[in-house]
């Protein structure tokens, strides 16, 4: 309970502090000691001076991209400014890079950050218990490196996955993606990569792993559009769809090297916020709400893409501070907040 109301208390101070000045800060919280790192190199600092296990919250504002190389948790105040949802922006201005070559790196979490550039992990080394939550990426996620029990949750990325790897695909164990919008393909894991992608809109290439409750609107599946299969380096071909909304199947070839169950074919005209079009374009004021959601449903029975399963929201899960008044009694400072679970 210390911790979390020290958490409470540093997130409220990085809120102030933004509020009333134009100061960009990371603070630093290593069991119950806080440190404040200012300016546009405050995640850099801040990440220097962390140890393993530590968090870092983020102000809104712009930051110097780092190499994470220690387990840490990062939490910023979102990617789009949203006075409904309580949120701010907080953005990196270039790639923002994970892992250590030739080592193991676990437990990294990062949430409620716009990355104007793409996620990259470090060629050679091994990313354990990543979790990449409510983020904004613009140009997507590199994987050179192989990864065990990744979660990307309620992401945003304009362009899709891409393998830096020259020799062959990296391997993706367990990699859960739920409720993304990709703009990009999602087809360039390794022949024993364990992908699971689950009420997801991806309008790029959908590769040979397990898809349910998407969206795929583009025209080539499974062994067509696995990266591996084209470049001769062991990728999966096949991919089982369970019900998936398909607009398209490219060719026969698509049909019968894919298992679909359940799927909703040949639909174009889904969205009730852009009916008649076949508009996937990200836009922050889109719901991207299904027509008939009440009958294009998934094997969870709820509705098909983005808005099922667990829902979609671009709000960091941490408490939203409401208020909060800072006071000395005798030697003790008395903290005194309202916070609110988003």
């Amino acid at each position: 309970m210390k911790k979390i109301i020290i958490t409470f208390f540093v997130l409220g101070c990085c809120m102030m502090a933004k509020a009333q000045s134009d100061v960009f800060t990371a603070t630093l919280l290593h069991g119950n000691d806080v440190s404040v790192f200012i300016g546009i190199n405050a995640l850099v600092e801040a990440h220097e001076a962390a140890q393993d296990d530590d968090v870092i919250s983020l102000s809104s504002g712009t930051f110097s991209p780092t190499t994470i190389t220690k387990s840490v948790t990062i939490y910023g105040a979102g990617f789009e400014k949203n006075t409904d949802a309580g949120t701010d922006v907080t953005q990196i201005n270039n790639n923002l890079n994970i892992g250590v070559a030739d080592a193991t790196l676990s437990n990294v979490h990062i949430e409620g950050v716009k990355i104007n550039g793409v996620i990259t992990l470090v060629e050679g080394a091994t990313v354990e218990g990543l979790v990449v939550k409510r983020c904004y990426l613009t140009k997507g996620f590199t994987h050179s490196a192989n990864t065990k029990n990744t979660l990307i949750q309620e992401c945003i990325f304009t362009g899709g996955f891409t393998n830096n790897e020259t020799t062959q695909a990296t391997v993706a164990e367990n990699l859960s993606i739920n409720n993304c919008f990709i703009s990009g393909n999602v087809n360039t894991f390794g022949a024993s990569s364990s992908v699971v992608v689950d009420h997801s809109i991806v309008t790029g290439f959908a590769g040979g792993y397990l898809w349910k409750n998407c969206i795929l609107p583009y025209r080539a599946i499974g062994a067509y559009a696995d990266w591996g299969a084209f470049e001769g380096n062991g990728g999966t071909t096949g991919a089982t769809v369970i019900n998936c909304i398909v607009t398209i199947l490219y060719s026969d070839a698509a049909k019968n090297n894919n298992v679909f169950t359940d799927c909703y074919l040949g639909v174009d005209d889904m969205f009730s916020d852009s009916p008649g079009t076949r508009n996937y374009t990200y836009s922050s004021v889109r719901t991207y709400e299904l027509k008939n959601k009440e009958e294009w449903l998934g094997n969870d029975n709820t509705e098909v893409g983005i808005r099922g399963g667990n829902g979609w929201s671009k709000a960091p899960s941490i408490p939203v501070i409401k208020s909060l008044s800072l006071g000395v009694d005798g030697n003790d400072l008395k903290v005194t907040y309202e916070a609110e679970v988003r």
